[in-house]
Formats: structure tokens, sequence, C-alpha cells
């Protein structure tokens, strides 16, 4: 329902989620893309390269980091 409130709410309800699953947690804060995006997506995520949109994101937005 919170995601439905707002971008705000919808935000928080997704690094509520990330927090709570301590794997999936680990794999984005480590910059693990792979891991992050078949926690996150389930297996389709190759398919629909996620793991690589991640990186490529993160990238772009991270001034080089």
């Amino acid at each position: 329902a919170a995601q439905c409130r707002s971008e705000r709410a919808q935000l928080d309800a997704f690094v509520r989620f990330i927090m709570a699953n301590p794997k999936m947690h680990a794999a984005l804060r480590e910059r693990r893309w792979v891991d992050f995006a078949y926690r996150y997506n389930g297996a389709g995520y190759a398919q629909n390269r996620y793991d690589a949109k991640l990186a490529a994101a993160y990238a772009k937005h991270a001034g080089g980091a």
C-alpha cells in the first residue's frame, strides 16, 4: 500500500526491503550486480540484463567511484 502513496513512500519501502535482506543488502553495498540482480529479480534477471543495467547506472552516477 505504501508504494501507491508517493515516490518517497515507494523508495522508503524499497530501502526497507533491501535492509531486511542481509544477503541482498551486502550484494548491493559490495556492488556485486549479478548477485543483487538475481536476488531482487530472480532467475530472469539475465534475460533483461539487470546486472549490466545496474553496473552502467552506477558507473554513470557514481562519478567514477
